[in-house]
C-alpha cells in the first residue's frame, strides 16, 4: 500500500510540472531507481546491525526517549559551508552544510555538519514510512538530486525541508530524525567559557605607574570613579592610555570610554560559546600567538588562505573573542599587534566586503587604541601596488601602524618581534600547529 502510494505521488508531482506522458515515463523510472538502490531502506523502530555506518542518522542517538521529544519545534541556522576536508566527515571531496540548531527552551545549542547526499538520504529514509505524508500540508519536494539546481534553490529547498520535520510533531521524535539531528546530551553544559583580566600583569616598565606625577594618578583615579564598571576600563594603564589621547582632558576621555563600554554591554557577550569558536578556529585561520613582542602587546595570526566561514554573525563572534582574548588574558599592558599572512593567498579566500567592512568598523571604532601595529606579510605585488597608492589618503596613526614585508625581510624586525618565533607562524613552512583544544583550554 506505501509504495503504490509513493508512485502516485511522485507521478502527481510530475504533472504539475511537465506533461502526463513524460511524467508516466519518468514516474515509472523514479519508482524503479528508488527500489533499486535502496532495498532496505524500510524503518523499523528498532535500529539492526546491517544498517549502513557512514549516514549520521544511522548512528545511535546519545538521547533517551524523553529528550528525543524535544526536538520538536526546535530551530535551525544555516549558519555556512565547509569543506569534507576541513569538515569532521568521511567524504573529504563533498561542500557540507553547517546547520546551528537549538532547542525551544534556547538553552541548547550544538552545530552539526551534513552534505547534501545526507538530506537526500533521509528524506528517502522518511517517505519509506507513512509520517511523511500525515500532514495536510503536501511535503517539500527538496531535496533533490537534480545537478541543474544551483545553490540558492539548494539551500531554500533544504531549509523547507529542515522546517518541515522539525514542525511535524511525529517525525521530529522519529528515531532516525533524532540520531541524524545528533543532540548532545549534555548533563552539565559546558558550553561557556568564561574570560578575566589578569590585572597583577600590570607592572610592564613602560607603563610604571611610579613615573607618573600627582596629577596624573588623580586624573586617573577621577576617571576610574566616573566611568560605569568594566572589567577591561577599570585597568589603569589603559585610562592612562586614552587620556594621553585627550591631552589629560578628563571630560574627552570620559564621554568616548562611556561609549565603548556602553557598546560592550549591549553586543560583546559576557561568555563565549565554545562549540561556536570551535567551528570558526578549527582550520587556525586567526589565534593569538603563543609570544609576545618587544613591547609586550599580544599577536594575532591572520592566514587569509584558511578562511573557512561564510556567516557575518560567526566572523564577527569570532574576531570579538581573539581580540578580547588577546587583550584581557595575554598582553600585560592590554595592547595586541596583528600579522596577516598572504602566503599562498589567491581570491577564492577572499571574506565577503560586507563582513569585512563590519569588522574594519568595529575594530576602528572600539579597539584602535588598544592597536599596536599590523604586518602584512608576503602581499602579493598587485595588491601592494594598490595599497600603496592609497596609503597616502590614509590618516597619519593608521598610516604610521601599517608595516609591509616579505618573509625574508622578517629578521628586520628583530628590535619589535623575535623573527624565529615569528617564522614558526607565518611565512611558506610554519612549524606551528595550532590545536583548537588546548587554545581554547578545552
Amino acid at each position: 500500500m506505501s509504495s503504490s502510494l509513493h508512485v502516485f505521488i511522485v507521478m502527481f508531482s510530475c504533472f504539475v510540472h511537465v506533461s502526463i506522458s513524460i511524467a508516466s515515463v519518468l514516474s515509472i523510472v523514479i519508482a524503479l531507481l528508488h527500489y533499486k538502490s535502496f532495498p532496505s531502506i524500510r524503518i523499523k523502530q528498532d535500529f539492526t546491525d546491517n544498517q549502513e555506518h557512514d549516514n549520521p542518522y544511522n548512528q545511535p542517538t546519545p538521547m533517551d526517549e524523553h529528550k528525543a521529544q524535544t526536538l520538536y519545534r526546535a530551530r535551525a541556522v544555516f549558519a555556512g559551508l565547509m569543506l569534507g576536508n576541513e569538515a569532521k566527515a568521511q567524504d573529504k571531496k563533498r561542500m557540507y552544510y553547517v546547520m546551528e540548531m537549538s532547542l525551544p527552551d534556547g538553552n541548547t545549542k550544538w552545530l552539526i555538519e551534513r552534505s547534501y547526499r545526507d538530506f537526500r538520504a533521509l528524506r528517502q529514509t522518511l517517505m519509506a514510512t507513512t509520517l511523511y505524508f500525515q500532514h495536510l500540508s503536501f511535503p517539500p519536494r527538496s531535496p533533490l538530486g537534480h545537478w541543474t539546481i544551483n545553490h540558492t534553490k539548494r539551500t531554500q529547498g533544504l531549509l523547507a525541508f529542515v522546517t518541515y520535520i522539525l514542525q511535524h510533531d511525529a517525525l521530529s521524535c522519529h528515531p532516525a530524525v533524532v540520531a541524524f539531528f545528533s543532540m548532545p546530551n549534555q548533563s552539565s553544559p559546558s558550553l561557556a567559557l568564561p574570560m578575566h583580566v589578569p590585572h597583577h600583569h600590570e607592572n610592564d616598565t613602560s607603563y610604571d605607574i611610579t613615573m607618573w606625577t600627582d596629577e596624573q594618578s588623580r586624573a586617573i583615579v577621577q576617571l576610574q570613579q566616573l566611568l560605569p564598571p568594566d572589567e577591561l576600563y577599570t585597568c589603569p594603564i589603559i585610562l592612562h592610555r586614552y587620556l594621553q589621547t585627550f591631552s589629560w582632558d578628563v571630560s574627552s576621555a570620559q564621554i568616548l570610554i562611556e561609549s565603548i563600554i556602553s557598546w560592550r554591554q549591549t553586543s560583546l557577550p559576557h561568555v563565549f560559546d565554545t562549540s561556536i569558536l570551535k567551528q570558526e578556529l578549527e582550520s587556525g585561520k586567526i589565534y593569538v600567538a603563543d609570544f609576545l613582542d618587544k613591547e609586550q602587546s599580544a599577536l594575532t595570526i591572520v592566514k587569509l588562505y584558511k578562511e573557512n566561514t561564510w556567516s557575518t554573525k560567526h566572523y564577527l563572534y569570532n574576531i570579538m573573542y581573539t581580540i578580547e582574548y588577546g587583550l584581557r588574558n595575554v598582553s600585560p599592558v592590554h595592547r595586541m599587534s596583528v600579522v596577516i599572512d598572504f602566503t599562498n593567498y589567491s581570491l577564492k579566500y577572499c571574506p565577503d566586503m560586507n563582513i569585512f567592512q563590519k569588522m574594519v568598523q568595529m575594530v576602528e571604532k572600539y579597539y584602535i587604541h588598544h592597536l599596536g601595529r599590523i604586518y602584512v606579510v608576503d602581499l602579493p605585488w598587485i595588491y601592494a601596488k594598490m595599497l600603496y597608492m592609497i596609503k597616502p589618503l590614509l590618516n597619519p596613526t593608521t598610516r604610521s601602524k601599517l608595516v609591509l614585508l616579505r618573509t625574508s625581510e622578517l629578521n628586520d624586525l628583530d628590535d619589535s618581534i623575535c623573527s624565529t618565533d615569528l617564522l614558526r607562524h607565518v611565512g611558506p613552512n610554519p612549524t606551528f600547529e595550532f590545536n583548537v583544544y588546548k587554545y581554547l583550554k578545552c
